[in-house]
């Protein structure tokens, strides 16, 4: 028992333990907070998935580790703020991909709510938030071409390019840049238009049956015409989506490049000094 405790004691069992517990933060982070991987995967699930995308990493971050005295407050102390901000770089990562997800989301919500079919909301099992069933629809096609159209391998590039830009062993004081703020606003307006964008053609359709409604009630008004209302706008809903689709995931299948032009913003406000 000695002995393997003197062994775990070492410099070099110490330096990849160092490296493994500030790699994997990150990697962590992102998979608990991104969509298409799910925030509702159990523990042991997760855990491997963080263990297979951290192993490739494990030989540069080996390299670039120092060995953490646990008896050392100051050592402590360090690898307590490097956590914290491996943690914020991933959450911030999660943030930048997830918009184009919700976007989907949001856009099928809008659609079920201008239907008339708000009242279907539940809980997305992949996702974990509250959606409707047209938006659970285009959330899952939009994963789907996600990890089919090889969007997926070209993010993992952009994911451990991070670490060679932004080591898990150097802080950074731009997580306190004002420029930060404007970035993550910019994302959320970028989910925001995109999610207007993508319902619109749908929106336009249902307010021209609510109008054709309202005019065959002005004119015949003993008949109620309303009641009619969400079985024509989900029919043609239905219909209209048959030819929509297609557009529809070639536009994410563009969207899925503005990662690049994403990942090189956080890149400019993040920079190392």
């Amino acid at each position: 028992m000695t002995e393997l405790l003197a062994f775990l004691q070492t410099d070099e069992v110490m330096q990849n333990l160092s490296a493994f517990l500030l790699g994997s933060v990150r990697i962590l982070m992102f998979a608990s907070m991104v969509p298409f991987l799910g925030p509702q995967v159990a523990g042991p699930v997760m855990l491997p998935l963080v263990l297979a995308i951290y192993l490739p990493l494990h030989p540069l971050l080996a390299a670039q580790a120092i060995p953490i005295s646990m008896a050392s407050m100051g050592d402590l102390l360090d690898l307590l703020l490097l956590l914290l901000k491996e943690a914020v770089i991933g959450y911030l990562l999660a943030y930048v991909c997830a918009c184009l997800f919700y976007a989907a989301l949001c856009a099928g919500i809008i659609i079920d709510n201008q239907r008339g079919a708000s009242m279907a909301q539940g809980a997305d099992l992949l996702s974990g938030a509250e959606s409707t069933p047209l938006g659970n629809v285009l959330f899952m096609a939009v994963v789907t071409l996600f990890f089919s159209s090889g969007a997926f391998v070209n993010f993992l590039n952009i994911f451990y390019e991070t670490y060679v830009i932004w080591s898990p062993f150097e802080l950074l004081p731009s997580l306190l840049d004002a420029r930060l703020a404007i970035f993550t606003l910019d994302n959320l307006d970028f989910l925001m238009v995109n999610a207007v964008l993508l319902c619109g053609p749908f929106i336009i359709v249902a307010l021209m049956c609510d109008v054709s409604l309202g005019l065959i009630n002005r004119f015949a008004p003993q008949l109620n015409v309303f009641i009619l209302s969400m079985p024509i706008k989900s029919g043609i809903c239905a219909l209209l989506i048959i030819f929509y689709l297609g557009p529809f995931l070639n536009h994410f299948a563009e969207l899925f490049a503005t990662l690049n032009m994403h990942f090189n913003e956080l890149k400019t406000i993040l920079a190392m000094p």
